[in-house]
């Protein structure tokens, strides 16, 4: 006798199931916000302003519009550029409290300037997004 005819119909579709959620809640759950923080500089340094734009909240690009942020990022990156790239950067884990946080980055060119700021984050869709300032 077979065990896939002992179990009923649905139990041989259930493991892959459970396991695909198992994968959706991992990976889903996207980077914690100094990740978020990170990856956004570091897409900037690459010239990726598709995927530094997907860092940014709704919130942001709403108000913004998309043409004005992208038209904003492509400068952003003519000025790392400028200053020599991004020769370090560093990201504090930051406060996280419900879906707000904040990080603190410190960032040094290769040109030897420094800039320090704290960055506001808000959780959508389980990822962490770069916060407009208020």
């Amino acid at each position: 006798m077979r065990f896939s005819k002992v179990l009923p119909p649905f139990s041989r579709v259930l493991p892959p199931i459970l396991a695909c959620l198992l994968l959706a809640a991992v990976g889903c759950a996207g980077p914690g916000p100094a990740k978020t923080v990170e990856e956004f500089h570091r897409s900037l340094a690459r010239g990726d302003v598709d995927a530094a734009l997907a860092c940014l909240s709704r919130e942001v690009v709403e108000v913004l519009g998309e043409s004005k942020l992208r038209l904003g990022l492509r400068q952003t990156v003519e000025a790392i550029e400028g200053r020599g790239g991004i020769e370090t950067l560093e990201v504090s884990e930051g406060e996280v409290e419900d879906t707000e946080a904040t990080v603190e980055i410190d960032v040094r060119y290769g040109n030897g300037e420094r800039e320090e700021d704290a960055v506001k984050l808000v959780l959508e869709d389980g990822a962490w997004k770069l916060a407009p300032v208020k």
